[in-house]
């Protein structure tokens, strides 16, 4: 049986995804990275488990720039992306869930659709 430690680099490795959107004729590229379990644990508490808000902040806690910086990790940032369009975050928290484990490719409806 392989011991934890040599996987550790592999379970603390940051991944990334990109999600585009076409709006008002602009496609806009979204990079997205995987959440830390202090980061999902974070923004579900701060979200006192109100399950769209947690999902806002976990978009913006995701969202990094083309360095991979994070770009709305804050308060300030949570507040800008609740303002992006429903549809828009819908489909990244759909695609941070996936990417940070939290549900799988087969899931048709993020449970963040359901408020």
């Amino acid at each position: 049986m392989p011991n934890i430690r040599e996987f550790e680099k592999k379970l603390i490795e940051r991944k990334y995804t990109e999600v585009s959107e076409n709006i008002d004729g602009d496609v806009i590229t979204f990079r997205l990275r995987r959440l830390t379990a202090k980061e999902w644990l974070d923004c579900t508490s701060a979200a006192r488990h109100r399950e769209s808000e947690a999902g806002i902040r976990m978009v913006a806690w995701s969202l990094v720039d083309e360095n991979n910086d994070p770009i709305y990790a804050n308060e300030e940032g949570v507040q800008i992306v609740s303002q992006f369009s429903p549809g828009i975050v819908l489909k990244l928290v759909d695609a941070v869930t996936t990417l940070s484990g939290l549900k799988t490719e087969d899931d048709k409806r993020s449970d963040f659709r359901k408020t």
